[in-house]
């Protein structure tokens, strides 16, 4: 038997913070975030970069085509302050059956796959970095543009290959086997040897191209845009931006970082700073943009946590997304923050923290009771409702971009229990994982009143080294015989020791392994569940135990599918207890063979460390057939289904739901 040690906390005011005023990009300093947007070459985008503080444009255009218009840019957006960087991708030299003169000319300079096709056709057209002639006419015609269009420099997009499996022209070939003794073909697309053979040629174009720019003006400016890990850069596309950093050939670094998740935002952050080591300035980029960053509050909450790591700049990605959305305004706000006062905006760690999305990452497990209403909110236009009687509980999981230096955490709401029966009972929970196994967890009472109308409550808790943090669990768990409770503006922060109060509670006693008395009750609808990856928004991990088992739109909304490739990908269940579980039920996802599972394994744990494997198997190749597991009854709060391979190796596992039971009654 495992258990966990239970501590106690009291209650405490909490004072909000307010919003800072706008003013335009021409009367601001260096007081304020640099402030970017990538996009449009249109008017309207010029004129509300303009009004909105906005420092610096990422207009996108095609490299290799005139572009007249630049100069009409640059002249318009200069003389309020806004600096001009074309993004260029610089990989491309066509789309589809249409390629630009240059590639018409010399068919025989086509990159090429592994397989020997040639990459000239479809969404992904280029000429082989391997060829010195390949590499002397994207120089001189990207010397020309900047040239003519007197911009500050050039934000350098697709600075890389379309892959592993692409770079195989003859030329790089050939000059791989006469350097190594080996046939790359032979190899695996990954071999470390090969990746950065491929890479080099990367690296030789932006040497050649720094050379060019700085013959017209040492002052123009080569900025990177890339994914945030340099190793991941490296050995899936082959973009060694790391030793662009190294030998001097960037200003700048642009980090793609399109998330809906704000957490792995501040974690992508935190990464790239960690590469860049203050080198050159680092730009992170997040993105109304895919279905990610849509509202004035995700978009603060995003340009936060980047501020918050210590960059000085934020960008946003794309300039039509902010029209679509009404962001303009937001943009404007963000500009006019003061970086003097990014330490008095502690990030708040959860996530739809007024559910404005609804109930968008909270585990509410069958989701009886639990709505969200507009009738009656604190923070902004909706607050949670627990409906009563019964038992009720929400709560969110937070795993990664824990700032260092943090000892404490802080967690508080908005309540109004006055429509409560005088029975009711309300508690915070939270639980605190380390990396190494060890688990607090933490029930706070809250006191009922019937006083009418909202109160702030906040629980701290004692954490140990934040740099130590596996995971945090946060929630607030409420039973009445009736009545109603409304939530609002959750916010769980990180403390340092200083903020601490004096005195925190100790260890108090123990939560034991509990038997659900309900055989037939599913312990994994509606819980937490974390995974490796998912193919796209819409296909996340929560709709493996959302009970939904429908099959319409390739299975969106309704099953969980991951990226490529179809290996090794896993989904992760929290439970809200260690409970005694005996039988699980599996179906795989139904849109179509290239996202189900075939081989699979599921582990449990109690403490998210050492796992114990308890099934293994094969699963159909369909949507429609489940399959049963009776296993050996086993303590567990953490539930691990890996999908080992996939039906389509070269495409995603995927699960459209798995139910975790308790072991028969005797």
């Amino acid at each position: 038997m495992t258990s966990q040690p239970m501590h106690y906390a009291t209650l405490a005011l909490l004072v909000g913070l307010v919003g800072m005023p706008r003013a335009g990009a021409q009367q601001r300093a260096s007081k304020q975030p640099l402030v970017a947007v990538y996009g449009g070459t249109g008017d309207n985008t010029q004129q509300k970069a303009i009004e909105s503080g906005v420092d610096v444009l990422f207009p996108s255009i095609a490299w290799y085509e005139p572009n007249l218009f630049m100069n009409n840019i640059v002249k318009k957006v200069r003389a309020h302050g806004i600096k001009v960087y074309p993004s260029l991708a610089v990989a491309y030299d066509g789309y589809q059956q249409k390629h630009h003169e240059f590639a018409k000319r010399h068919p025989e300079y086509w990159e090429k796959w592994k397989d020997g096709r040639l990459i000239n056709s479809g969404s992904q057209v280029g000429l082989s970095w391997g060829h010195p002639e390949v590499r002397a006419y994207k120089v001189r015609t990207i010397a020309s543009l900047v040239k003519t269009s007197d911009v500050d420099g050039i934000l350098l997009d697709y600075c890389r290959y379309f892959g592993q499996t692409a770079g195989y022209a003859d030329v790089i070939v050939a000059a791989f086997r006469t350097q190594f003794g080996k046939d790359p073909r032979e190899l695996a697309p990954g071999d470390p040897q090969w990746i950065r053979f491929r890479a080099n040629y990367v690296t030789q174009f932006i040497t050649e191209l720094r050379s060019a720019l700085d013959q017209i003006d040492k002052n123009l400016e080569i900025i990177a845009c890339v994914n945030p890990d340099p190793q991941e850069c490296l050995n899936r596309a082959m973009q060694d931006w790391a030793t662009w950093l190294d030998r001097g050939l960037i200003s700048r670094v642009v980090t793609m970082i399109y998330e809906r998740d704000t957490n792995n935002t501040l974690q992508k952050v935190m990464l790239a700073n960690k590469a860049i080591r203050g080198r050159v300035p680092h730009l992170p980029m997040i993105a109304p943009y895919g279905g990610n960053l849509m509202t004035p509050a995700m978009l603060r909450d995003g340009s936060l946590k980047c501020l918050t790591t210590g960059t000085r700049a934020v960008g946003f990605y794309r300039s039509d997304s902010i029209f679509k959305y009404h962001l303009w305004d937001t943009v404007a706000e963000v500009a006019q923050w003061k970086l003097s006062d990014i330490d008095k905006r502690p990030p708040n760690y959860l996530l739809n923290p007024d559910f404005e999305n609804n109930l968008e990452n909270w585990a509410v497990g069958d989701g009886s009771g639990i709505d969200v209403t507009q009738e009656n909110a604190k923070t902004n236009e909706r607050s949670l409702r627990m409906r009563f009687p019964g038992h009720r509980s929400i709560r969110q999981l937070v795993d990664r971009g824990f700032l260092k230096g943090k000892r404490g955490l802080q967690l508080s709401l908005w309540i109004d229990s006055s429509n409560l029966s005088t029975d009711a009972s309300i508690s915070i929970e939270i639980s605190i994982n380390s990396e190494n196994g060890k688990e607090d967890f933490f029930r706070i009472p809250v006191e009922t009143s019937a006083h009418t109308g909202w109160r702030r409550v906040n629980a701290q808790v004692p954490l140990g080294d934040s740099q130590q943090l596996n995971l945090i669990i946060a929630g607030i768990t409420a039973t009445a015989q009736k009545g109603e409770l409304l939530i609002d503006g959750m916010m769980l922060r990180l403390l340092e020791s200083s903020q601490q109060k004096k005195a925190l509670p100790n260890a108090a006693g123990h939560v034991a392994v509990t038997t659900s008395k309900n055989t037939n009750r599913n312990l994994a609808r509606g819980q937490i569940v974390k995974g490796s990856s998912f193919w796209a928004n819409g296909y996340g991990y929560d709709n493996a135990v959302d009970g939904d088992l429908g099959s319409a739109n390739y299975g969106k909304g309704t099953a969980w599918h991951s990226q490529r490739p179809a290996r090794e990908q896993w989904i992760k269940i929290y439970l809200p207890s260690i409970e005694r579980i005996g039988r699980l039920r599996m179906l795989n996802a139904s849109s179509e063979s290239a996202y189900r599972t075939r081989e699979y394994k599921v582990e449990v744990s109690t403490n998210d460390h050492d796992y114990t494997e308890v099934a293994r198997g094969v699963l159909p190749d369909d949507g429609h057939r489940w399959t049963v597991v009776n296993i050996r009854p086993i303590a567990a709060r953490y539930i691990k289904f890996t999908g080992l391979t996939g039906y389509n190796l070269a495409y995603a596992v995927g699960l459209k739901e798995i139910e975790v039971y308790a072991p028969p009654s005797r």
